[in-house]
């Protein structure tokens, strides 16, 4: 047993200009942290628990790391403990030696009980990812509750796949449980906390700090978020400090990259999550990059937010990098900055989903040495028949815009949906296909209602045709009882310019009711 005494004091120190140096220091001025206590491991394993029965009131006790190690090597002979209670009453040092995970990495193999972690931190955490599902649980399809797992995990090939720190497979109930350290592997279903959540609950977890780098569907908190034999896996508050990278994205529609969730399956939730760390995208992404999710399939989001640095080249989002389905995202903010080429967005880059009070306070970059469009403070790309209300964007979008699509305030490119009262402040600025609302409004069954700019919006082109607007900079759809406070920037030999509308194939029938107070 290793006891380690912390005493942290605070004193004052004066420095003279002769650099003599003197210290002043009080009782009141001192703080004594609290002991902190750890068990560390030798490789050896236990032949039983501490005490205990494994009743909630008489848990199974584990008090040294050995006895950690009993759990390990006795599921199958114990049922894997299906209904019993584990209690762990100190913290554990494994030393870095090799450690095999808890449950066999499948379902029928997981580790069934209740893990009660009492706030005791597991640290020295060392997993060779040689085969698939692995991390301090393998499998667990029980619960766990306040834990924080510390250490690495490293390795992998091109056909494994679920790498996390506290967890490879989730199918049970996770609860303010936390990880540190690094993932670094080949693979996919890769997550700072847990490979795969399948199904279940994961409430106030945590990626502490650290850098997670896979192949493919990463993320802070799980790699792959699932439905699992018709269970809906929700993540409930939680949070990624760290970084999280792809090594190499597989060009497919399944790949993603997020600070919370790599990527969501259908009939999920993610619910008042929050995203500090940067996200970044080594490669072209079919399935995109997100604050919060990567690729999002028919999956709720509310009221969450980003406000770290998301970089990446296709789809780009600071909630979430790309939509597939019908789904929502609501009450969500992005204050990071947002960097990419194609469809790059504060809240979705490409949007397939229902967007509702979200708001954008970041900087929206798009690389204009890269043929850069759909572009938007609320998303890059709108899809058909969909609706965008009472969203707002105050920070700086700018990118390029071309034929394919354009930079907007809210909207870069709206194909055939509802954009309604919405409100851009920030600048906006672009080369062609430019507004303050929708950069390139492109087909008659759109939409654009009661929407508001404040923003300047600005053409950097030095001559031609630009398309530039206040609400919509090339209209070819319905502009009804929006308002313009915002003034055009354009250098002297453009064309195609103005307050409501840049350039317009609809006229009067589309777009009327519409006031310009410039």
């Amino acid at each position: 047993m290793i006891r380690k005494n912390l005493l942290l004091i605070v004193s004052i120190v004066s420095l003279s200009f002769c650099g003599s140096v003197s210290f002043a220091m009080s009782k009141s001025q001192q703080i004594i942290a609290n002991e902190y206590v750890e068990d560390e491991w030798d490789g050896s394993t236990a032949s039983s628990f501490e005490s205990g029965s494994g009743t909630l009131d008489n848990p199974y006790i584990i008090a040294h790391a050995s006895q950690l190690s009993y759990l390990r090597t006795s599921l199958s002979s114990n049922s894997y403990y299906e209904n019993k209670y584990i209690s762990l009453t100190t913290n554990i040092n494994l030393k870095q030696i090799q450690w095999n995970g808890i449950g066999s990495g499948t379902l029928a193999g997981s580790f069934k009980g209740t893990f009660l972690g009492n706030n005791k931190i597991v640290r020295g955490l060392s997993v060779n990812a040689a085969a698939s599902y692995r991390g301090f649980f393998n499998s667990i399809s029980g619960e766990a509750r306040d834990l924080q797992v510390e250490g690495t995990i490293t390795g992998g090939g091109s056909s494994y796949k679920g790498y996390g720190l506290f967890a490879g497979v989730s199918y049970g109930i996770l609860n303010n449980c936390s990880s540190k350290g690094d993932v670094d592997v080949i693979g996919t279903y890769v997550g700072g906390l847990v490979g795969v959540n399948a199904g279940k609950d994961m409430t106030d977890c945590s990626y502490l700090s650290g850098t997670t780098k896979g192949t493919n569907m990463v993320g802070g908190i799980t790699g792959y978020n699932m439905q699992y034999s018709s269970k809906i896996g929700k993540l409930i508050n939680c949070k990624n400090y760290g970084t999280i990278t792809a090594k190499d994205y597989l060009a497919q529609n399944y790949s993603g990259i997020g600070g919370i969730v790599g990527v969501c399956g259908s009939n999920t939730s993610i619910t008042n999550c929050i995203n500090y760390g940067e996200v970044i995208g080594e490669g072209k992404a079919i399935g995109g990059t997100g604050g919060i999710v990567g690729n999002n399939f028919n999956s709720s989001i509310i009221e969450c937010e980003n406000q770290g640095l998301i970089q990446g080249k296709e789809y780009v989002g600071g909630i979430i990098g790309l939509s597939r389905n019908a789904s929502l995202v609501k009450g969500s903010i992005n204050k990071g900055k947002i960097v990419g080429s194609i469809s790059v967005a504060g809240i979705v880059g490409y949007s397939r989903m229902f967007i509702e009070d979200c708001d954008n306070q970041g900087e929206i970059e798009a690389d204009i040495s890269n043929n850069s469009y759909w572009i938007g403070g609320i998303t890059g790309m709108l899809g058909s028949n969909l609706h965008l209300k009472k969203c707002s964007n105050s920070g700086y979008v700018h990118g390029l815009g071309s034929l394919n699509g354009g930079v907007g305030g809210i909207v870069g490119s709206n194909y055939n949906s509802l954009v309604e009262d919405c409100n851009n402040s920030g600048l906006v600025q672009g080369m062609y296909r430019v507004a303050g609302i929708v950069g390139y409004a492109q087909s008659t069954n759109g939409i654009v209602y009661k929407c508001t700019n404040s923003g300047d919006f600005k053409s950097i082109a030095k001559y031609g045709t630009v398309s530039l607007g206040g609400i919509v900079g090339y209209n070819q759809a319905s502009i009804i009882y929006c308002i313009n406070n915002g003034h055009y920037i354009v250098n002297d030999n453009v064309e195609m310019y103005g307050y409501i509308v840049g350039y317009d194939t609809v006229g009067d029938s589309g777009v009327y009711n519409n006031i310009n107070n410039v």
